[in-house]
């Protein structure tokens, strides 16, 4: 899997997420794609979410960001 973002945008934005952690009680994932290999985005968020196991959250508040850029 390529990438869209550069070495310095991508730490940035692992810096941006935990400081949004730290004021509020979600865990927050990125999930990049090339393509999404479904039909459809929002299963496909779907199924990430799940294999991440973002409903098993301390508090079940996981939060999910789904990204496939490439057409």
């Amino acid at each position: 899997m390529t990438t869209p973002l550069t070495a310095e945008q991508e730490a940035s934005l692992i810096a941006a997420i935990q400081q949004a952690e730290l004021t509020t009680s979600g865990e927050i994932r990125v999930h990049l794609e090339d393509t999404c290999p479904t039909p459809e985005p929002l299963d496909r968020a779907a199924q990430v979410f799940a294999e991440l196991g973002m409903h098993k959250t301390a508090q079940r508040n996981g939060v999910l960001f789904y990204l496939a850029w490439q057409t």
